[in-house]
């Protein structure tokens, strides 16, 4: 993140870049507070100030900010006005500009303000009566039943982005705004809105980037726990994790919750057998930990800032003195995560054959010429890149499936032969796992044998992730 030269906030964020990982959302916390600033969000293009401004860019970074990119222009204000008064409520304050596009994809531009001024218009009064007009639009739009989504759309993302800058607001100065939350159930709905098909995926990427920003932002500890408490169902079913809008913000808000976490608050991120709310009394073997599973599935995406965050994750519920938690998290760790591991490391290891293919053809294996056959380029199939093969073969599984195949690996020219075309595909599958680099597997093995767990250090060792020796 990139701040205009002024000294007090360069102090700041230098104070912030030594602090420990575990501490990261704190420290900078703390060092806003220190050189008497605060970061709020928004939409106005060429929005001037007499203080310095700042973008967030980067989500890796010491402030483990959410990433942005362009603005969005702000409602005008008699559209604002005539939007948050609702069916039985009329008059508002207004903000600026023109109506944005429904496709206008919602980001934020951190401006830094004097941490003593509210955002304009901001009291525990007007919040209420915004989140009042905002709760039942997002019922509406969760089920497609906005009367003129082309319109609505836009005006409900601006709803959320302004009341999210006054959480932040209120977080930083101590004032229980997230009771208004809770009293609209307004978190409650956004889950609603990452879990249903009909949502407008504006207002997705709205609602994962504001619940990313405040797990970032929250201080207070009940505002800590309420969301906490609120975030399961979006990590057994997380939102479309291919998505490039959504996938920074979701991977940001699964890093940001798991620095957050520890041995006070994890059992809300625990689940018993029903799917409620763990309790202290419930047996270690019947819960699980949605916000560890979700991270285990993308250890190995093919971003790397993914791998990064979700490998985060698992390490910091790792380090939770919990022994419930614990307990879920060497099963889940030992059981799902390191023969996962082990694949990916023998294949590294492995660098030719199929693992270097960019291409490949396929031809029947029953030809009664045998080896003659396989010299006639017109039996084989054009070469094409691993996933067209297999979509090619897939269509062979109704009238041939019993046939053996020969799948020829390019560049190499090297040949395999399975006795069945379900065989050649799942051969060819291996090809299409994510690319991981060995350096960055075993920095995370070594970090997991770190931790001092003996289960877990044992489990690397007997899979052959990790040397006998360590």
């Amino acid at each position: 993140m990139t701040v205009a030269e002024a000294s007090p906030e360069d102090a700041g964020l230098a104070a912030a870049h030594v602090a420990a990982p575990g501490d990261a959302c704190d420290a900078i916390a703390a060092a806003l507070e220190a050189a008497e600033i605060l970061v709020t969000i928004s939409s106005e293009k060429g929005h001037e100030s007499n203080s310095p401004a700042a973008t967030v860019t980067e989500v890796a970074e010491a402030t483990d900010a959410t990433t942005a990119t362009d603005d969005v222009a702000a409602p005008s204000s008699s559209a604002v006005q005539a939007w948050e008064s609702g069916p039985a409520q009329r008059g508002c304050s207004a903000e600026s500009a023109t109506v944005p596009d429904v496709n206008a994809k919602p980001t934020t531009t951190a401006s830094i303000i004097p941490a003593a001024e509210p955002p304009r218009g901001c009291s525990e009064a007007e919040l209420d009566r915004r989140l009042g007009g905002i709760r039942w639009r997002v019922e509406y739009a969760c089920f497609g039943q906005l009367r003129n989504q082309q319109k609505e759309v836009p005006l409900l993302v601006e709803g959320i982005r302004k009341t999210t800058e006054w959480l932040v607001w209120g977080e930083r100065h101590g004032k229980a705004f997230t009771e208004i939350f809770r009293k609209h159930t307004i978190f409650e709905a956004f889950v609603c809105v990452l879990r249903t098909d009909a949502s407008p995926k504006a207002l997705k990427v709205q609602v994962l980037q504001s619940m990313s920003i405040l797990m970032l932002h929250i201080k207070l500890e009940a505002s800590i726990d309420y969301l906490l408490s609120m975030l399961n169902p979006c990590f057994e079913i997380p939102p479309d994790v291919e998505d490039d809008e959504m996938l920074p913000y979701f991977v940001t808000l699964l890093k940001s919750l798991s620095l957050r976490l520890n041995s006070g608050n994890i059992w809300h991120c625990l689940l018993d057998e029903g799917g409620g709310c763990a309790g202290p009394d419930d047996p270690h073997g019947t819960l699980q930990l949605p916000v560890l599973n979700c991270a285990l599935d993308l250890v190995v995406h093919a971003d790397p800032m993914v791998q990064t965050a979700a490998q985060t994750a698992v390490l910091c519920v790792l380090r939770v003195d919990s022994p419930a938690s614990r307990a879920v998290a060497e099963v889940a760790v030992t059981g799902k995560l390191v023969p996962q591991l082990s694949v990916i490391v023998e294949a590294c290891k492995d660098g030719s054959g199929e693992e270097c293919c960019t291409a490949c053809q396929w031809m029947w294996g029953d030809a009664k010429s045998g080896a003659i056959a396989e010299r006639n380029p017109a039996r084989w199939s054009p070469a094409r890149i691993p996933a067209q093969t297999v979509a090619s073969l897939q269509q062979q599984l109704a009238e041939n499936q019993n046939r053996p195949i020969v799948v020829r690996y390019l560049p190499s020219a090297r040949e395999g032969r399975h006795s069945n075309v379900t065989d050649a595909i799942a051969s060819l599958q291996k090809l299409l796992r994510p690319r991981v680099s060995m350096d960055s597997i075993m920095g995370f093995a070594e970090d997991l044998h770190d931790l001092g767990i003996p289960a877990v250090s044992d489990a690397l060792r007997s899979h052959g992730v990790l040397e006998d020796g360590l």
